[in-house]
């Protein structure tokens, strides 16, 4: 990762976040972003990708929402420039400075592999490990899929491949980095009012964002529905199968003990 918009302890300390949210697809890390998301003053960044100096679509439209100048020569950086310090040069003159002038941001993955590179490159305060039953983020990994008609380059074979990543980078984070590190399960957090409150209260940061934010533009929309109208799931005709052999692999029975899931 040499030549990659993460920082290491030899760049200087750009950024300074409130928090972190390490999480795998499918586990309402975007809900949860959302809610933590209320412009001007506080901003969770959904999957910004520090690995390539945050230049995301995704996040460039947020960032209109917050009332900065939005320049196509900020959101460009030419190939020649894509590199360890283009993308320093970047962060020191562009994005570090408009982060810092907020009450209080942070970013959230769902990679394995992005997750202690941004902790060392935001340097956050606080970290979340969000978790969801495995069964229900492989039956909601399978219904994007469906829906999305992703299932060539997203299907089973992909999900598995997936979550053994990102299981085993969530088990691996969740004993480290002491205090400063809140294990949150969806079932708990998403639902529970309380949950929610005492969450805001830890992190001193309220969870009064709206959570479907840009649900419909994502492709998301049928996510809406199920919460508010009940809308049926839509799976393919093999998914219990699917769901049972995944779930019994050694990845996702350790992660269902680590974080007290039935497996």
């Amino acid at each position: 990762m040499a030549e990659t918009g993460f920082l290491s302890g030899e760049d200087p300390p750009l950024f300074s976040a409130k928090l972190y949210i390490a999480a795998m697809g499918r586990s309402g890390s975007t809900a949860l972003s959302n809610m933590l998301t209320t412009p001007p003053k506080r901003w969770l960044l959904s999957e910004p990708w520090f690995i390539h100096g945050v230049m995301s679509k995704t996040i460039r439209a947020r960032w209109k929402e917050f009332a900065w100048e939005d320049r196509d020569t900020d959101w460009f950086l030419p190939p020649a420039q894509r590199n360890h310090e283009g993308f320093v040069r970047r962060y020191t003159d562009f994005l570090a400075p408009h982060l810092a002038g907020l009450d209080a941001w942070g970013v959230k993955e769902v990679r394995g592999d992005f997750h202690e590179p941004t902790i060392v490159t935001i340097r956050p305060e606080k970290i979340i490990v969000l978790v969801r039953d495995i069964r229900d983020v492989i039956r909601s990994l399978l219904e994007k899929q469906s829906r999305q008609n992703t299932e060539a380059t997203h299907g089973r074979a992909w999900i598995e491949a997936y979550l053994q990543t990102a299981t085993r980078a969530l088990v691996s984070l969740a004993g480290t980095h002491g205090d400063r590190l809140r294990v949150c399960r969806f079932e708990e957090l998403m639902l529970d009012p309380a949950a929610q409150r005492s969450l805001g209260d830890w992190l001193d940061w309220p969870l009064d964002g709206d959570p479907f934010a840009g649900f419909e533009s994502f492709g998301r929309g049928y996510e809406v529905k199920r919460r508010l109208e009940g809308e049926a799931r839509v799976l393919p005709p093999d998914a219990a199968d699917i769901i049972n052999d995944i779930a019994a692999g050694e990845a996702s029975v350790a992660y269902q003990k680590c974080f007290g899931y039935s497996s």
